[in-house]
């Protein structure tokens, strides 16, 4: 689809780049869309939830990913790229040496300069040098590893969420990070819209949208460079300001964005982000179900007889010696936190106090009451946790506001400003009774107030993740949210039976996708435990926790950021400290490879064995040794199955091939059982699980490799229908170019050329277009007497939505032979080829057909679009009839049979040499016996009939 049309509709495709000001997370989602709605997509397109992953480099990428590599030679340099963009999120590896840069501020700026300069193709593909400008120089508390950060601007403004930035360890840089805006637009207009004029604009929107709110702009920031991606990865970058918003009665708050050049409005979000998750509160023994605890009242604010005075850590008051019994009132206000209640009067606890008295604070049987206290103990209790793993961590130094018994039922949330907490209902308890809850909120204030700007980013999954595991660390259970239904069962497991893995769980929900990392982080911490002990084991496992919440910018970039953190000694190639435990926990979430790198290749089948490559890439770890291997196999039609050992035979894998009869074709799927327990099958498609292996001999009629232009060999296209018949097709022949997003392959199966939807040649994007049916035709083939079946045979790399929402059909003469699978409306299941598939398709066709006309067809809905059709190697053959068959078929002595001897003139001419047929047969007149009627497949007969013959 061509570029220049996309970018008139994305511009209000809105990704978590925006997010400088955190979305509110909550543990509920009220259906109000204004309020709670999160992102509004105005042109109603779909909004990328996380970055698409990749472990090889895109086409695009692949010059400046070699020159790297070669520059930098020995370090064994790995990288987690962004599918869409074709930048590399983050790279590690061995490292680069930069004397001095470790405890130099200037000399780590110096070097991190050093590498931008030298590699701004591969980290910000089109933009400059000069684009970039230092936006953080930051050193661990332990002066052994430094975070360098570089903003990125365009045409002089800032471009939001866009940055480079190196980790150095040892005077060696061992970790790169990019999330910068590939050729970001330089806006060169003169004339721009007022902050006022974006004001007015703003709540105008709103005030429209929400008649009945009391709206007061709160801010306008900008103008700013927007890159915005949309879940189809396409991309934008406008030019806007932010103007945000808020409403006392109802409550609530948004960020409208207004395009800075046009006045227009681009969307809004509203900054209360909601979902399924449901917080709650205990005091503090999780939820008032596991019963009640006394807990110091810690650095609390007291007045005593009119003068305010503070606790101290053992909640302990004093005053002056001799003084008579002092008037006390406790307020829920302190060093650590602010309680205000917004059901009415904040609590107020007052006693005369004598000497040595001991003064309980408590309403066990007043909600209302007792969500105050639990919420303000809870908060103490978060904090000082977090100051024993992080004491540099910016938030331990002013109090978090919570506002408790918020009217509502079943939530919590975090607004980017403070905490909020609904009141109890039958269904749900007061969260701010639930210990779980006020940790998990807790969560968000600390990745929100922590992170290193532009380094790390405030991505929404990211959040729920990180405070997921704050609160079930904090409880050592990875049932989180216990109480929160007033009985004991959690609201979210870290760690089911079945984990959570990416990409397979992600989900509009941030909260659910939020399980995969929090299930890795978990596993992480279970794995130290049992290694190190508990008292070491949780806190090494929570300081990579905080190392992640400090310089991640989504949940892929996690592992390579929690490997710097581990790092000793400047090179992550051969491995750090607990990387073995790092390697086993995120490989089981599939946010690694498998344990030390596994790395498998495409099987291949011949001299009756298959045979898959086998290789590691980067350290070895205990576990990563694979205990056995088989190759699962089964006919395509139902009628057997079974197994095969496959030995290890050097750099592969070897099965023998079993014993099927001719004429069947034989589906394998590869099964890898290591020794860490974790299990790895290929082919990597849950739409098409099995390779596929035709049995027997065949005969081309008609091939071709498209090296040659195929419409000059008789090969159309066209658009066949859509929602509009405007625009041509997008069907294209040339060397495929593996467009970022598309999911295209980046060369030939065989040659240099393909034939596709969508090559990414020129203009065009790599994908497919929306609500539109397209087709590539074949030229006629004819087919002679004597077949039994006549097949089709190539190379496909397709990548196609489930059928539900997308088809891509193979027509035989009209007839559909093959289509993609379908899944469900809650799990889709699209067709995604990671590599050049072999596929078998019988075409169905009859003696009488006497030609065959293939059609490869696609019909889009108006939604998400992939890389459609990619085609190579492409045979149509035959299987010729035995003496038996000929004998079966109805009407007919034999293969010489008159009535199956037809004029010369109708038919191709019989081979001249006796041939399967039998001497004589086909027609009276000699001649030469052709395999097809285009010139393409006549000019490759010599060599594919010796080429084409398979088992």
């Amino acid at each position: 689809m061509p570029r220049t049309s996309l970018r008139l509709i994305t511009l209000a495709l809105f990704t978590v780049v925006l997010a400088r000001v955190p979305a509110a997370h909550a543990v509920d989602t009220p259906k109000s869309s204004l309020w709670h709605g999160g992102w509004k997509r105005l042109d109603g397109s779909t909004l990328r939830k996380q970055p698409r992953t990749r472990s090889t480099p895109p086409a695009v990428a692949s010059r400046a990913w070699h020159r790297f590599r070669r520059e930098h030679p020995n370090g064994d340099w790995r990288a987690v790229w962004d599918h869409d963009t074709g930048v590399p999120l983050r790279v590690y590896g061995g490292g680069i040496a930069v004397p001095g840069a470790t405890k130099d501020a200037a000399r780590g700026e110096a070097a991190a300069r050093s590498v931008l300069d030298a590699h701004l193709d591969l980290l910000a593909p089109g933009a400059r040098s000069g684009d970039f400008e230092l936006s953080a120089n930051h050193i661990d508390l332990d002066e052994t590893l430094r975070t360098v950060n570089f903003a990125q601007r365009s045409g002089g403004y800032v471009v939001r969420g866009a940055s480079i930035g190196v980790r150095i360890r040892e005077d060696r840089i061992i970790v790169i990070a990019s999330t910068a805006a590939p050729a970001a637009r330089r806006a060169t207009v003169s004339t721009l819209l007022s902050s006022d004029g974006a004001s007015k604009r703003a709540f105008t929107h709103l005030a429209t949208a929400a008649p009945q709110a009391t709206l007061s702009v709160v801010k306008t920031t900008g103008p700013f460079v927007l890159p915005l991606m949309s879940e189809e990865g396409v991309s934008a970058q406008p030019l806007v300001f932010e103007v945000e918003l808020e409403s006392a009665l109802p409550f609530g708050r948004w960020s409208v964005f207004v395009d800075a050049l046009s006045g227009a409005v681009v969307g809004r979000r509203t900054h209360l982000r909601f979902s399924q998750a449901f917080l709650s509160v205990d005091v503090p023994r999780r939820h008032p179900g596991r019963g009640r605890e006394t807990v110091p009242a810690s650095e609390m604010d007291v007045l005593v007889d009119g003068t305010i005075q503070p606790t101290d850590t053992d909640g302990r008051l004093r005053w002056p010696e001799g003084s008579t019994a002092p008037t006390l009132e406790a307020r829920l206000s302190g060093r650590r936190a602010r309680v205000i209640n917004a059901a009415g009067p904040n609590f107020r606890g007052r006693y005369v106090a004598d000497a040595d008295a001991s003064v309980v604070l408590g309403a066990p049987d007043d909600a209302l009451v007792d969500a105050q206290l639990g919420a303000f103990a809870s908060i103490d209790r978060v904090s000082r946790y977090i100051e024993r793993v992080a004491p540099e961590s910016p938030v331990l130094t002013s109090p978090v506001v919570a506002e408790v018994n918020v009217e509502g039922e079943c939530n919590a949330f975090f607004d980017g400003e403070g905490l909020h907490f609904f009141r109890g209902s039958e269904r749900c308890e007061n969260t701010a009774r639930i210990f779980d809850v006020v940790a998990h909120e807790y969560g968000h204030v600390v990745h929100r107030g922590s992170l290193i700007e532009g380094a790390g980013r405030f991505d929404p999954a990211l959040s729920e993740a990180l405070s997921d595991y704050l609160a079930a660390a904090m409880t050592d259970d990875p049932g989180m949210g216990r109480g929160f239904f007033r009985d004991d069962s959690p609201l979210r497991h870290l760690a089911p039976e079945d984990p959570a893995r990416w990409p397979e769980d992600v989900a509009g929900d941030p909260h659910s996708t939020g399980l995969i990392l929090a299930g890795a982080l978990w596993d992480l911490r279970s794995e130290l435990i049992r290694s190190l002990g508990f008292e070491s084991g949780t806190l090494a496992a929570d300081r990579l926790w905080f190392a992640a919440l400090l310089r991640a910018s989504d949940i892929p970039s996690v592992y390579a950021e929690v490997l710097a953190a581990d790092d000793d000694d400047g090179n992550l190639a051969n491995g750090t400290p607990h990387g073995c435990a790092i390697q086993t926990a995120f490989a089981r979430h599939g946010l690694a490879e498998p344990h030390g790198g596994l790395q498998l290749g495409s099987i291949r089948f011949g001299g009756n064995h298959a045979r898959v490559a086998v290789s590691h890439e980067g350290p070895s770890c205990p576990g990563g040794k694979v205990l056995s291997a088989e190759m699962a196999w089964r006919i395509r039609d139902g009628s057997s199955t079974g197994s095969e050992a496959m030995r290890r035979i050097g750099s592969e894998l070897v099965a023998p091939m079993p014993s099927v009869a001719p004429g069947s074709v034989l589906e394998v799927r590869i099964e890898l059982q290591l020794e860490s327990g974790e299990q790895i099958q290929r082919p990597l498609n849950p739409a098409s699980p099995w390779y596929e292996h035709y049995v027997g001999e065949v005969e081309p009629l008609f091939c071709t490799d498209f090296e040659d232009d195929p419409w000059q060999a008789g090969w159309t296209h066209e658009l066949r229908d859509g929602e509009d018949r405007n625009g041509a097709d997008d069907w294209q022949w040339g060397p495929p170019a593996g467009e970022p997003g598309s999911g295209d392959p980046g060369s030939a199966h065989s040659g240099t050329h393909v034939v596709g939807n969508d090559l990414g040649q020129g203009l065009f994007n790599g994908r497919y277009q929306a609500g539109k049916t397209n087709a590539l035709v074949s030229p006629s083939i004819q087919v002679p007497l004597g077949y039994a079946s006549v097949r089709l045979q190539y190379r496909r790399w397709l990548n196609v939505e489930d059928a539900g929402f997308d088809q891509a059909r193979i027509l035989s003469n009209g007839v559909a032979v093959w289509e993609n699978a379908a899944g469900s409306v809650d799990r889709p299941l699209h067709h995604e080829d990671r590599e050049w598939r072999f596929h078998d398709v019988d075409l169905g066709w009859a003696d009488s057909d006497r030609e065959v006309v293939l059609a490869f067809e696609l019909s889009a809905d108006a939604g998400l679009d992939f890389g459609g059709w990619t085609l190579d190697d492409l045979c149509v053959v035959g299987v010729r009839r035995t003496q038996s068959e000929w004998a079966s078929s109805p009407g007919h002595d034999g293969p010489c049979s008159n009535e199956r001897k037809p004029p010369c003139d109708e038919v191709e001419p019989a081979p001249p040499e006796p041939g399967p047929l039998g001497p004589g047969c086909g027609c009276t007149s000699a001649g030469t016996h052709a395999t097809g009627s285009s010139p393409l497949g006549l000019g490759l007969l010599g060599l594919l009939v010796l080429l084409r013959r398979r088992r």
